[in-house]
């Protein structure tokens, strides 16, 4: 993730702007994003598009997961995951969720550690893929020790602690 940080952070802090109604950030991001094909900016530009409460929130899923999958395309770990999860969840595509696993599991591999915590829900709750509390508990310790959003974690392991009856 460390040869992403510095323009995902940039381009984190235009989707903020682009969010609150900054049209400058918002059509920055898009040149970025869908002409000049920078996988951070995509990534960005899809969270854009596909969050209510954005001010260029536009609905369109199937946009969302194209930008992420091009990013993804180019090993960006954040593109893997997001492109994972909607395939997963069938957000913006057909459910996919075979292929979904396996890009989620190449974004924990590429450092992205609330991948793993994303897909522990997933395989902890059993409703899109097969339920399989163990390889849940594996993913919830790797995303753990990869220094994951405290928020998420606790998330994540309510979900497990709910489902496991413990």
């Amino acid at each position: 993730m460390a040869q992403w940080a510095a323009d995902r952070a940039m381009f984190n802090e235009e989707s903020d702007r682009a969010c609150e109604g900054d049209r400058d950030a918002f059509l920055h991001l898009r040149v970025w994003g869908e002409g000049a094909g920078e996988p951070t900016a995509a990534v960005a530009l899809a969270w854009v598009l596909a969050t209510e409460e954005c001010e260029f929130y536009s609905g369109d899923e199937q946009a969302a997961f194209a930008l992420n999958a091009k990013a993804a395309k180019m090993g960006y770990p954040v593109a893997l995951s997001n492109t994972g999860m909607r395939l997963i969840e069938g957000l913006g595509t057909p459910p996919d969720p075979e292929l979904g696993v396996g890009l989620t599991l190449m974004a924990i591999q590429g450092g992205y550690g609330k991948a793993a915590a994303f897909l522990a829900m997933k395989f902890a709750d059993g409703t899109e893929v097969p339920q399989d509390l163990a390889f849940a508990r594996q993913l919830l310790l790797k995303a753990d020790s990869m220094d994951t959003d405290e928020a998420l974690m606790t998330r994540a392991w309510g979900t497990y602690h709910r489902i496991n009856n413990d």
